[in-house]
């Protein structure tokens, strides 16, 4: 099953429109809180080499595919994981 996890900071603006996006859509996530979390600050570095928030991470078990900030490209992958979800629901 697929995760769609959410890297956030508490003082990010594009953290909160990300969240604020994702509760509009009543789409399913995970929130993991960087300021609580220092493993997960780690394993973005190592996948992405930068850390900035949001984090969008899709995980699939076998891999994760990870993009960096809040932008229209994110927003698709968000919006396609959703319709995944009707599709699987179905």
């Amino acid at each position: 099953m697929k995760n769609l996890v959410i890297y956030t900071a508490k003082n990010c603006p594009y953290s909160q429109k990300i969240l604020a996006f994702l509760y509009e859509n009543e789409l399913p996530f995970i929130e993991v809180k960087l300021e609580e979390n220092k493993e997960a600050v780690k394993e973005i570095f190592e996948v992405m080499k930068e850390v900035r928030t949001p984090t969008v991470a899709i995980d699939e078990g076998a891999y994760k595919i990870m993009t960096l900030g809040w932008n229209d490209q994110n927003k698709k992958r968000i919006l396609a994981y959703g319709a995944s979800l009707l599709g699987a629901s179905s």
